[in-house]
């Protein structure tokens, strides 16, 4: 996410790239290479030596606490990558350390950016759909990501946390209990789920059902099934992202090049990660609040580590 960000700051010319680090030092070098920008090895040494004006954080997730922190106190805007943290502990010294020191931080929850799911929840907002009564979601993906990635985080925190922050935005209004199983079958070696099943109940009576897998085949039709129902009692609307509205049919298998988030057109980076940066560079100049601010990043984990709970003990556990 990083060098995607990178690239996409490349869209910007109101923006520019002044520096990348990475523990990796010829990892940053690759990126920042590209750019015009310079490398460090410590994000430490940048922070002193470059006095920027906003940072992106990209570590991993359970990496985000030490970064966030010290831009803050170099006076750095901040956008962190979801999820916020992987502890409550870690998204209040985040909180904490932008008050202190005045900065304005952006989660980046990409749905808010996204146009199918803000219109679904603009008409939600708007009460197109009367009174809502249930929401389902899934966010599926192919098992080469778990491979990739799923010895850092599990996919309740990298999947499933998108449509638990969006459902909460949605209803406006945050989960108070939670139930969730999980099952690893396909990942056992990893030791770490194949998918979660998290139903979400919430002060107004409404119930939500997330379902969040990432071992979807590699050679399937789809490289992701992302869908979403609500139901309410004047309508219903329905999202689903499969095959993107471009399929292209070749040795091999179908594929589905991506349309909406980060497509390369006429040589430029388009699309949700695009918008995204653009709405935080407003940010951290001022012009507007942050689209998901900290207090919400942190009730999206608070109802995922419920459901990790939920998971563990076979029992509805409250969110924190």
């Amino acid at each position: 996410m990083g060098a995607q960000h990178a690239a996409c700051l490349g869209a910007l010319p109101e923006a520019q790239l002044a520096a990348v680090a990475d523990l990796e030092e010829r990892r940053a070098q690759e990126v920042a290479s590209r750019w015009g920008a310079t490398a460090y090895g410590d994000y430490h040494e940048m922070l002193a030596q470059e006095g920027l004006a906003a940072v992106i954080v990209a570590t991993s997730d359970a990496a985000h606490r030490e970064p966030c922190s010290a831009a803050a106190h170099a006076g750095a805007h901040i956008l962190v990558e979801k999820p916020l943290a992987t502890t409550l502990a870690d998204c209040d010294a985040i909180a904490e350390a932008a008050e202190q020191h005045g900065v304005r931080v952006l989660v980046g929850h990409t749905l808010r950016w996204e146009p199918r799911y803000v219109l679904a929840r603009d008409a939600i907002s708007r009460g197109d759909i009367g009174v809502v009564s249930f929401i389902f979601a899934r966010r599926n993906n192919v098992a080469s990501v778990a491979r990739r990635v799923g010895r850092d985080t599990n996919v309740a925190r990298f999947l499933a946390i998108h449509d638990i922050d969006w459902v909460q935005w949605a209803l406006a209004e945050r989960a108070v209990s939670v139930t969730a199983r999980a099952v690893s079958r396909v990942l056992a070696d990893m030791g770490t789920p194949d998918a979660y099943f998290i139903l979400l109940r919430f002060p107004s009576g409404v119930l939500s059902c997330v379902e969040a897998a990432w071992v979807l085949p590699e050679q399937g039709s789809g490289q992701l099934d992302f869908q979403l129902e609500a139901v309410g009692s004047e309508g219903a609307l329905h999202i689903s992202v499969q095959d993107q509205g471009l399929r292209i049919d070749r040795a091999g298998g179908l594929r589905f090049p991506d349309i909406v988030y980060g497509p390369v057109i006429r040589g430029h980076v388009q699309g949700v990660y695009v918008e995204e940066l653009r709405h935080f560079l407003a940010v951290a100049r001022g012009e507007v609040e942050p689209a998901c601010a900290v207090a919400e990043g942190r009730a999206a984990v608070a109802a995922v580590l419920a459901a990790e709970r939920s998971a563990e003990s076979g029992r509805e556990v409250p969110v924190e």
